[in-house]
């Protein structure tokens, strides 16, 4: 039933050293980087990389679940220059809405945490709009293992590596906002 959520075992936010490492020593069936940049509106994918290497999304559902369903590509063409996956109604109506496939597969395989949007929209936009986007760059490392289990240990250590860096970002941004308070104040 996992497989109706998720395809990948191993989503990695700008990966280390060691889970390249640990990476290496496992059996991997699928594994795609995207580039993305981030500020304070959204976070931007290029289609250009997701275009090149579309991502798996499942083909089951929680009310059409079948055990033998495959993982399918993303194959949902991206013909505008720039889509939005946004709550905000306003910027939704300026700008073409994701398509369903894609945004499956970065709501479901890229995006880690609830709190990792916190109030962000996502972008999926041309390289010449992203080469313009002043945000940090960072890259997304998306996997699946041939057995989930057998490397539950560097899984774990993954993981935990992933929240280590959540928590430091966070702690970064609270400390600018300080500052900028301090400054402005």
């Amino acid at each position: 039933m996992a497989s109706v959520g998720r395809i990948y075992d191993i989503t990695l936010h700008d990966p280390v050293e060691e889970d390249e490492q640990a990476l290496a020593n496992m059996h991997v069936l699928e594994q795609n980087t995207y580039r993305y940049k981030k500020d304070e509106k959204a976070y931007y994918f290029t289609k250009e990389d997701l275009l090149a290497h579309p991502p798996l999304i499942s083909t089951n559902t929680m009310e059409q679940y079948a055990p033998d369903n495959q993982p399918e590509l993303v194959t949902e063409p991206l013909p505008e220059q720039v889509y939005i996956m946004d709550n905000d109604p306003d910027e939704a109506r300026k700008l073409a809405a994701v398509p369903d496939e894609w945004s499956q597969a970065i709501s479901r395989e890229f995006i880690s945490s609830y709190e990792m949007l916190s109030g962000r929209a996502v972008q999926i936009v041309d390289q010449e709009t992203y080469a313009a986007i002043k945000g940090s760059e960072h890259k997304v490392l998306v996997a699946q293992v041939d057995d989930y289990l057998k490397y539950k240990a560097d899984l774990k250590a993954m993981d935990e590596r992933q929240m280590k860096s959540e928590k430091a970002e966070e702690k970064q941004k609270v400390l600018l906002h300080h500052e900028e308070d301090f400054f402005d104040g």
